[in-house]
């Protein structure tokens, strides 16, 4: 089942207040004070895979209110992301997706990693093996990745 939200906010940052919002009804705006990201699974991606991000936006009080987001990324040819916030991993590499919605703004680190070595995952994120892998030389991990 798919939910459509409608993306608004009072005041001068979108449209009409609605006076049934106790914000709004003072005569104020729901200013973004807060946004956090959320993804459905571990930030390291497989290249050619994709992720829908989700914002939440809070007020001063932590109140959830709907904003427009903003989504960006800081390397496009590693990851790009969507106006909804579906990233792309595109290539071997990191990157930084920002989303923000007037001054506040929050980041989530996207790792994309050789789609052969996304099988293994969960061993990718045990730092004893990365760093293992990382000290091979070049021969061993040619070796490695010609068994793959």
């Amino acid at each position: 089942m798919w939910v459509a939200i409608v993306v608004g906010a009072c005041g001068s940052e979108g449209p009409a207040c609605d006076p049934t919002n106790p914000i709004c009804a003072t005569g104020g705006t729901n200013q973004i004070a807060a946004i956090s990201i959320s993804s459905p699974m571990d930030s390291v991606l497989a290249a050619g895979s994709t992720v829908q991000l989700q914002a939440v936006t809070a007020d001063s009080r932590g109140v959830v209110v709907p904003a427009v987001v903003n989504w960006t990324s800081s390397d496009d040819a590693v990851a790009a992301v969507t106006s909804s916030g579906l990233v792309s991993a595109r290539a071997t590499g990191s990157a930084t997706i920002t989303a923000s919605s007037g001054a506040a703004s929050a980041t989530y680190a996207i790792r994309v990693v050789d789609a052969r070595l996304a099988e293994i995952g969960p061993v990718l994120s045990d730092p004893l093996i990365v760093s293992g892998v990382a000290a091979m030389s070049s021969e061993a991990a040619t070796e490695l990745e010609d068994a793959l």
